[in-house]
């Protein structure tokens, strides 16, 4: 089966150490990916993201840069045939943080548009009047 790679960009307006919570700690995880997050963050760890739809998916780390990459495998919940390969890239701009999100799939045609706006969501929730 051919797979597909989507990939999306969001210039967001904090740093990159937040940006890098956000996308790496599963309580940041939690306040745009999914509602229920569990995330041993180390190469060869797993977990397991509950979506704001009850969704259950699987969660294993490939690769990690701390601060700057982390690479995971997920899959529906007990269908582990319809896995597809995540890379969330963290850097730093002259004006906040830029994510570089890259899904590998049969079908990544997902809903990373959606989840990014969550994630720009939570990073204006951060922001101090």
């Amino acid at each position: 089966m051919e797979r597909t790679t989507v990939r999306r960009t969001a210039e967001l307006d904090c740093d990159a150490a937040t940006l890098w919570h956000l996308v790496s700690a599963a309580e940041g995880l939690g306040t745009w990916l999914g509602e229920d997050v569990h995330l041993d963050l180390r190469v060869g760890g797993s977990g397991r993201l509950v979506d704001d739809d009850g969704a259950a998916r699987d969660v294993r780390v490939t690769e990690l840069i701390d601060g700057q990459h982390l690479a995971f495998t997920w899959w529906p919940a007990g269908d582990d045939g319809a896995s597809s390969d995540v890379v969330f890239t963290v850097e730093e701009t002259d004006t906040g943080s830029r994510l570089v999100v890259t899904e590998t799939a049969a079908n990544a045609l997902g809903s990373w548009e959606t989840r990014v706006v969550s994630l720009w969501l939570s990073v204006c929730s951060l922001a101090r009047v």
